[in-house]
């Protein structure tokens, strides 16, 4: 496969759960700041999950912005394990397609969107100190597809800009060649973004945007309490919406709708299939 990626004419948002959750809790934690509310300055800090298979998982060093917001008591363990993905400066995304969460994704292809969606923790200061202990999850991030790289990718048909964008992602664990089985997505510079204002998916009440917008992977409706739990349904990367079909297209422009309101940001400016 070469650098130069097959386009969709009609395309799908693919729904990626990223960032430190409830499970890496206890050593770093993605806040959301209190009462902060502004198109200027991002209420929220994206923090990546801890690396815990240093063996097998690609980390590098966490970024200083999110070294407040890592435990102070496990700071040494965890500092040299991020594994910073998405990149936001350079807006791409990479992940092993060979592991079943990550396996629908071998099929994104351009002009597809990603969005990215996990969970933030309260915080009313501006460090590991400032959290509250309540946590919510939220939409914070899109990518619409220009390029996908696999491991034989040539990145010299990329222009410059993007092979530097490419190489700074870290699945390239520092080198020129992907690992088999892994993939790494360039966003379009123009219509990606992490959002300035993470989108409450409003996972406590029952008619939140979380079961407006989204389906089981049966296409089964979503509820708080009952089955399929929605945490289950949406935890591996798969598409969530397909805007070929006109019901997929309804419930995105219920999502298209929030996110503009929360970000000025329309994710679905100029999409082929709408």
């Amino acid at each position: 496969m070469s650098a130069q990626s097959r386009v969709n004419d009609e395309a799908r948002i693919y729904l990626i759960n990223v960032g430190a959750n409830s499970r890496h809790q206890s050593r770093a934690r993605s806040p959301i700041f209190v009462g902060q509310t502004s198109h200027r300055r991002p209420n929220f800090r994206y923090v990546p999950f801890y690396g815990v298979n240093h063996t097998n998982l690609a980390t590098k060093a966490y970024p200083t912005s999110c070294h407040p917001f890592l435990n102070p008591n496990r700071i040494a363990d965890i500092l040299k394990f991020a594994h910073a993905d998405p990149d936001w400066e350079n807006l791409t995304y990479g992940d092993n397609c060979v592991e079943p969460r990550g396996a629908a994704l071998k099929n994104a292809q351009t002009n597809d969107i990603f969005l990215f969606w996990g969970a933030l923790f309260e915080n009313s200061a501006t460090d590991w100190q400032g959290f509250t202990g309540a946590k919510g999850w939220y939409l914070f991030g899109c990518l619409r597809i220009q390029h996908v790289l696999t491991q034989g990718s040539r990145l010299s048909l990329l222009e410059p800009q993007d092979q530097a964008r490419a190489l700074g992602n870290v699945h390239f664990r520092g080198g020129t060649t992907l690992p088999l089985g892994d993939y790494v997505f360039l966003g379009d510079t123009s219509r990606s973004c992490a959002f300035t204002n993470a989108v409450d998916l409003q996972v406590t009440n029952d008619n939140g945007l979380i079961y407006k917008a989204f389906r089981s992977a049966d296409g089964i409706p979503l509820s708080r309490n009952g089955r399929p739990r929605w945490f289950s349904s949406l935890r591996s990367c798969r598409i969530v919406l397909d805007l070929s079909k006109r019901e997929d297209r309804n419930r995105a422009e219920i999502l298209r709708q929030a996110i503009k309101i929360g970000t000025n940001f329309d994710m679905l400016r100029d999409v082929r299939g709408r």
